[in-house]
């Protein structure tokens, strides 16, 4: 299938894109792709702009009147970072505050990233107009940028060696793994109060995607046990 160029150099400037805020952070949360889904006219327009910087700040929490976006990452990754550079300069103990002036920003202490560069509903959703970059199902386009992305990241990760490193979504632990984990051994398995299943080793921790539903977090009372790990895996 032949590409339109404009849509391939979109895509290759997504593929680079490294995320939000400052690698140096001593935090990262990683996921798997971002949640919205782009349209054909933003992946042709001028929406893809900003992603040639290859890192700039998150932005675009608070639609123009006020209102929270539907998202639950922001807030939940709010809660953690709050709670665990709790005493740092700027940092007041407030989650609202801390999401819609710090996170993901710089010499915010967060970076915020993902492994794969198209955002979708669901991990398993292929929009039928995605087709037009040259791949039929998510599964094939994982496959294409897995290598180079991963490669990425982990350079990074090693470049910049945050304390921690929280990786949410467990489809993706095996991946999640191959780019942060220093050692395939030494796992320690711990279950969040709604018996969701938590994997950690000094300076990486992998949970359930950042939701509020059942199966992941039932609700932000969950995220004081996710801080309690975090702690615990945490680098001096």
């Amino acid at each position: 299938m032949r590409t339109d160029p404009v849509l391939s150099e979109s895509f290759r400037v997504l593929t680079e894109f490294k995320g939000f805020g400052e690698p140096s952070s001593r935090i990262w949360f990683v996921g798997i792709e971002e949640g919205h889904q782009w349209t054909l006219e933003e992946l042709r327009g001028s929406h893809v702009d900003p992603y040639r910087q290859r890192l700039f700040e998150l932005d675009g929490f608070y639609d123009q009147d006020g209102r929270r976006h539907a998202t639950k990452v922001y807030p939940i990754a709010s809660r953690i970072a709050v709670a665990l550079l709790r005493g740092q300069p700027g940092v007041t103990g407030d989650p609202d505050d801390f999401q819609k002036r710090r996170l993901g920003r710089r010499k915010s202490d967060t970076f915020l990233t993902n492994l794969y560069p198209l955002g979708k509903t669901t991990r398993a959703s292929w929009p039928e107009h995605y087709n037009e970059l040259g791949f039929s199902t998510a599964a094939e386009c994982r496959s294409h940028v897995s290598a180079g992305r991963f490669s990425m990241l982990r350079a990074l990760w090693e470049k910049y060696q945050p304390r921690l490193v929280i990786c949410h979504g467990a489809k993706e632990w095996p991946s999640f793994e191959t780019c942060f984990s220093a050692s395939h051994e030494g796992w320690h398995e711990e279950t969040l109060p709604g018996g969701q299943p938590t994997r950690w080793q000094p300076g990486l921790v992998l949970t359930q995607f950042f939701g509020i539903r059942p199966s992941l977090f039932r609700s932000y009372a969950d995220v004081p046990a996710v801080v309690a790990i975090a702690g615990k895996a945490m680098l001096t």
